[in-house]
């Protein structure tokens, strides 16, 4: 789920034999996903526009999901948990990856990175850029203010994920949540 331009899930088909289904809001994306795979997969990739929140496929049929950078931009974290976990089946998986706030000394420093490094650097490859660099640490920092990581990970227990676990990356500026469906 939001797949992006599929660097997850052309990782995944490289990595695994497993067939692969890449959802994402965005169409653009989505092609650019398909442009990136150059055939080399055939029908182990299948590539679909949809919302997270209202995926159209079926219930319980999916051994894992994983997504990336998803949940700061729905409405409804915990419906979209939920919709999520109902994809999965008994014992499956779901992960996630995103970015996160740092605790400590090394909150000071990524404030900096995303307050004026990010906006500053964005600015020299285009304005497209500078925006993203000027919208990412708000956007995040707003995220965890509503979501605490604790509050998250309670929010996976309630979608029905057992095992909820977390790590941290990147000095905390990162974090990948996994869990196992329930059964």
């Amino acid at each position: 789920m939001a797949t992006g331009t599929g660097a997850i899930a052309l990782d995944l088909l490289q990595r695994t034999d497993a067939d692969v289904i890449g959802a994402d809001i965005t169409r653009p994306m989505l092609l650019r996903a398909q442009a990136r795979t150059n055939g080399r997969f055939g029908t182990r990739l299948r590539l679909i526009e949809c919302t997270a929140e209202a995926p159209p496929l079926a219930a319980n049929s999916f051994d894992a999901i994983t997504f990336a950078y998803l949940l700061r931009y729905v409405g409804d974290v915990p419906g979209t948990l939920r919709t999520l976990a109902g994809l999965v089946r008994s014992g499956g998986t779901m992960a996630s990856l995103d970015f996160a706030v740092p605790d400590g000394a090394w909150y000071p420093l990524w404030r900096l990175y995303t307050g004026a490094v990010l906006p500053a650097g964005g600015r020299l490859f285009s304005r497209d850029w500078r925006d993203v660099g000027a919208f990412l640490g708000p956007s995040i920092r707003d995220f965890y203010r509503r979501w605490p990581e604790e509050s998250l990970l309670e929010a996976w227990r309630k979608a029905g994920f057992a095992d909820v676990r977390s790590r941290r990356l990147s000095l905390g500026g990162a974090i990948v949540i996994w869990g196992r469906k329930a059964g």
